[in-house]
């Protein structure tokens, strides 16, 4: 076609235009003097620039060079020192000839634009050309369009405006605001197409457009550099908002970049590593956020300053400093109806060193929070709910035979707890019994499933093996297969299986893990004339777990707060007077207000802890008295009376006030849940939970030690759900195949069960299981739904039901507790019971994850602990206290900008228990120790065959009878608790031999058996705590009695087993500190 131009001609005239440019820097050599050829300076090619110019191809290569270049190499060969050499002087890249040419194309632009100028010339019109300057040189060229004529196809590198779809002059208006000719390309902003344009051409033009902007980042960069130092901003910034306000053009970069998938935290924080580019010394918001929140979780130095010296988030000096600066206000207490927690908390210092006579180093303080049940003050500001009107129940019980009597019914179990214990047990038996029932096959006229299998197959490992080539059973004495074909080496071949012979002791596969939310499931409950039965099904869809059980929580969690801490650890009585005057001045008690007006005071507060300081404080409460005129207080009446006759003897009128008579006591609902569960372990450790904890991998000696302490109580509480499935299972196991045998299925239900066919029982090991787990394990676990739905019905008949857990045995302090509590909740006002039943736990959000107050505070104190490293001074503890819920608020916000579950948010979850109740089941049946059922003569032995104590099978009625006889003795009598002769149930020969040793030494050998117990001790205060109570038993021990101190030896007992878990739980902390724990 004519006036196109063949590829041969276009090449010559590529070779041509080579001819006038130079071999090194690509530049014009018609305009220098004296050019030469590039050979004349081939060594140096190579010393400078390692360009070997022997393999030029005389179409890519120009073959001389300009005089700039040859003036920097005749200074190269004069120059003595070659290895000093420098020279800016860059090589410049030929390539060979293409479409996109740019050597061709600056020369056919320049000639286009020539002609256009003549054009435009003859129509009296004057356009301005700027020539390019070739190759390299980076030059810019304005080519201005016609405005009036038509749109022509014009080649600009591959570029073309036929495609266009838009006006001519919306085209030249953008095209005059952009730099058109960045290296010789025409780039239409409406349309760009940078695809054929040579990536040395888009390096250019991206890096002139970086530096262009560099003043618009730095001044933008003097606006956020300070943004870090405001909680605010970093807990309210909106990262879209964020994002938007920055430098445009690095939004368009990182927008045209992003995968569609990519999100705004990662271009947030993308923006902010390119803005520390520009700045090295930038602290950016959302990227210090992230180190801090690194800080937090890892505790790590080194981990910090990893990421601050990479980014734009500060290294550890500056999180430091902001955790140093931050607020320092006191958070003022909350208005309307509260409740509040305290309890210790505690620091472990690391030390790096030995040193003589070293101690740990532990900051210990007196954590205070407090949830606010009610934006009104509707209770507590009235006078006759404070215990000051009814909190005297004991000293009336002493005049008043109807307070008496109102008293001992709070020591059974009321008609209504004994109704919902009875229905959780119908529900639990109708369960499993679905369960059982399907799992029965019959073969050759016998019931088996596949839990017989598994006992068969335990049973026959024993004995015999598999070999792992040809799947042939052999003697487990065996070394070679027996079969002929194979003839393999057993422990070879087994190795080679498992893979041990390559890996080694290395996992090769994941440990299973159960995670999962409760999803929609099927309930089935059978009802018929208030009996549970299987010929009447109703289902009920759930999405949440114990869905059928009332909640009481509030639509909207209450908020929880932080107060500043107390400089004492809660373990003396100076120490709790002290924890208790401070709550009620931050409160604003009407016993600490100055203030005549007492509209805004409260009257009462209720105050929860759990065992060891609640003991001290209802000492203290009763104890410390206050005089109302001159508002001293005392520690006990004898300090009160002699201050009256010596400081008012002219007003002898003064009434008797105890100072705390404001405080309602709540012991932890955590706290109780888990001291129920520990005295139940306890008592069952020795018949058959040691085998169950063995089952679930708790193998070796710590290991037993640690599942006997309940040191993990979530562990603990999953092995009770799994002791309470299985048993039942095995237990319903003889009822199902009785019945199945006589062919009378249909009648095979819940109540017949319980009513018919359970009274009939003789054997003791079934009778002794079956009161553990129905009576004991599911008051437990009904006490923890209780506290989860907030439902008071199901708290209160757990607490009643597992009650003698704590009067069976040696479990002084509880037993107390639960006595004290009883006799409160019953002489409450009714208005203030409503409060309280309605306030039993408090929920972060769904109806079945509420906790007591004591379980809240001790998230809050773990979280406190993540700010710390070391042993926090009083500065650091009250600093981070009255911060802690800002920088919760912005890890709950980082979070959710990145989207990725936090994990230290509470949130409910299930796990799928059955193998694990399998694997129980095929125990206890291998053990046959349900066998027989209506066999009266089979022995009372543990699964392992110890022999068992007779009275353990009465432990009920004995419990009940210490309850009973402490109450009345004790509380109405006014007894010392020593006085007090209870029955302590044993479990095994063993142990009663053992335990009436102790009660058989003299006085100065218990005293020497305590002092053993207290060394092991490694909370100091509380070790001192009763360190001191002992001295002072031992100071008069002539006149001390025995079961005074054998009373204080059983209570250090099991205090010593607590001793042991802070043990276990310091020494985690010290590997955190460290970084050796996640």
């Amino acid at each position: 076609m004519s006036g196109e131009t063949s590829d041969e001609e276009l090449e010559d005239g590529h070779t041509a235009l080579l001819r006038g440019k130079c071999r090194l820097c690509g530049q014009d050599v018609n305009d220098r003097k004296n050019p030469c050829s590039s050979l004349t300076y081939k060594q140096e090619f190579v010393n400078l620039f390692g360009i070997d110019l022997t393999s030029d191809v005389p179409s890519i290569h120009p073959p001389d060079i300009c005089h700039k270049c040859r003036c920097v190499f005749d200074r190269y060969r004069r120059t003595p020192s070659k290895d000093g050499f420098t020279t800016r002087t860059t090589p410049y890249l030929f390539v060979a000839h293409s479409d996109a040419c740019q050597l061709c194309y600056d020369k056919t632009a320049a000639d286009h634009n020539y002609v256009a100028e003549k054009q435009a010339n003859k129509g009296g019109r004057k356009r301005k050309v700027v020539r390019n300057s070739g190759p390299g040189r980076g030059g810019k060229r304005l080519a201005e369009h016609d405005q009036g004529g038509s749109t022509e196809e014009h080649d600009q590198g591959g570029i073309t405006e036929s495609g266009i779809q838009t006006d001519p002059a919306e085209v030249a208006e953008a095209s005059t605001q952009t730099d058109s000719n960045v290296c010789g390309y025409i780039i239409n902003p409406l349309q760009p197409n940078l695809d054929e344009v040579p990536v040395p051409i888009i390096c250019t033009l991206v890096s002139e457009a970086a530096s262009s902007q560099r003043e618009a980042i730095l001044q933008d960069i003097s606006d956020i550099g300070g943004l870090y130092k405001k909680p605010e901003t970093l807990v309210d910034t909106d990262p879209n908002k964020y994002f938007a306000n920055r430098n445009a053009v690095c939004q368009s970069f990182l927008n045209g970049l992003a995968d569609k998938r990519a999100s705004i935290a990662s271009k947030v924080m993308s923006l902010e590593q390119l803005y520390h580019l520009a700045s090295p010394a930038l602290v950016a918001p959302f990227s210090f956020s992230r180190n801090l929140l690194s800080y937090a979780i890892t505790n790590s130095k080194l981990v910090v300053n990893m990421l601050g010296k990479v980014s734009a988030g500060g290294m550890i000096d500056t999180v430091k400093s902001y955790l140093q600066n931050i607020a320092s206000k006191p958070l003022p207490f909350p208005n309307g109806d509260c409740e509040v927690a305290i309890d210790n908390d505690q620091k472990l210092k690391k030390q790096w060193s030995v040193r003589a006579q070293g101690k740990m180093t532990c900051s210990v303080v007196t954590s205070v929070c407090q949830v606010q049940h009610s934006d009104r003050m509707e209770v507590q500001g009235r006078g006759d709910l404070s215990p000051a009107c009814w909190g005297n129940y004991l000293e009336r019980a002493q005049e008043e035979e109807e307070t008496k009597e109102l008293l001992r019914g709070c020591i059974n179990t009321s008609k209504t707890s004994e109704a919902i214990h009875r229905g959780e047990v119908r529900k639990l038996v109708h369960e499993r019994l679905g369960k059982v029932l399907n799992e029965q096959l019959l073969e050759e006229d016998t019931y088996v499933d596949y839990v017989d299998k598994q006992v068969e197959e335990k049973e026959r490992s024993k004995t015999l093996k598999k070999c792992a080539a040809c799947g042939t059973e052999v003697p487990r004495t065996k070394r070679i297969c027996p079969n002929q074909e194979c003839q393999a080496n057993l422990k070879q071949v087994e190795e080679a299986a498992s893979g041990r012979d390559v890996f080694g002791t290395m996992l090769l596969q994941e440990v299973r893990k159960y995670s999962y939310r409760p999803k929609e499931r099927e309930i089935q409950i059978s009802i018929d004339n208030d009996k549970t039965t299987t010929s009447q099904d109703i289902t009920i869809i759930t999405a949440e777990e114990n869905s059928d059980i009332p909640s009481l929580h509030p639509d909207s969690p209450p908020p929880i707060t932080m107060s500043d801490p107390v400089f004492v650890n809660p373990n003396s009585a100076s120490a709790m007077r002290k924890v208790l005057r401070h709550v009620g001045k931050i409160a604003n008690v009407a016993r600490y207000s100055d203030s005549h007006d007492q509209t805004n005071t409260r009257s009462w507060l209720v105050v929860a802890m759990d065992g060891l300081p609640l003991g001290i404080t209802r000492t203290v409460i009763s104890q410390t008295m206050y005089c109302t005129s001159c508002k001293h207080s005392f520690d006990n009446i004898k300090l009160f009376q002699d201050h009256i006759s010596i400081d008012h003897p002219q007003n002898q009128t003064i009434p008797v006030c105890r100072e705390f008579d404001w405080v309602i006591l709540r012991v932890g609902k955590l706290h109780m849940e888990m001291n129920a569960l520990k005295a139940y372990v306890d008592l069952n450790w020795d018949v058959w939970f040691a085998e169950l904890a063995q089952e679930m991998g708790f193998q070796s000696e710590g290991a037993q030690r640690v599942a006997k302490n309940c040191a993990d109580h979530h562990k603990s509480m999953q092995m009770l759900q799994i002791a309470i499935k299985g048993c039942t299972d095995e237990m319903l196991l003889p009822y199902v195949r009785h019945k199945l045998g006589r062919g009378e299925k249909n009648t095979i239900t819940a109540d017949d069960f319980l009513y018919n066919w359970l009274p009939h029982i003789r054997n003791p090991n079934y009778i002794f299981l079956q009161q553990q787990i129905n009576l004991y394990g599911l008051a437990i676990q009904n006490f923890r739904v209780g506290t989860r739905r907030n439902n008071t019905g199901y708290v209160q008949a757990g607490m009643e039901v597992f009650s003698p857990l704590f009067s069976g045995r040696n479990h002084p302090k509880y037993q107390a507790i639960d006595l004290l509590e009883s006799m409160d909740r019953t002489m409450y006002p009714p208005d203030l019971r409503s409060f309280m039943e309605k306030t039993e736990s408090v929920s972060s959000g769904g109806k079945s994850v509420g906790e007591g107050m004591d379980a809240k505070l001790e998230e809050k104190n773990k979280a406190s602990k993540a700010w710390h490293k070391g042993a926090p001074l009083a500065a650091d503890w009250i600093r981070v206290f009255r911060n802690l819920d800002v920088l919760e608020k912005l890890r709950a916000h980082f979070f959710s900008v990145i989207s990725v579950p936090d994990s230290s948010s509470s949130h409910s979850h299930r796990y799928n228990l059955e193998p694990e109740v399998d694997v129980w089941r095929t125990r206890l049946r291998s053990e046959q120790y349900l066998r027989e059922p209506f066999n009266a003569d089979v022995a009372h032995t543990s699964i392992s065959g110890k022999q068992l104590t007779s009275d353990l099978l009465d432990f009920e009625k004995i419990a009940r009878k210490n309850k009973s006889k402490v109450f009345e003795e004790v509380y109405l009598e006014g007894k010392q608790k020593s006085e007090v002769k209870q029955t302590c149930v044993y479990v095994t020969e063993e142990e009663k031999c053992r335990e009436e040793n102790i009660s058989r030494q003299t006085k100065v050998t218990i005293v020497q058996k305590t002092k053993d117990l207290l060394s092991q001790f490694v909370v100091e205060d509380v070790k001192m705590y009763y360190v001191d109570r002992l001295s002072a038993m031992e100071k008069r021990i002539g006149t001390t009695k025995k079961e005074d101190l054998l009373e204080l030896y059983f209570e250090v007992e099991n205090e010593a087993t607590e001793q042991d878990n802070i043990h276990c739980a310091l020494q985690l902390d010290m590997l955190a500190d460290a970084g050796q724990t996640e």
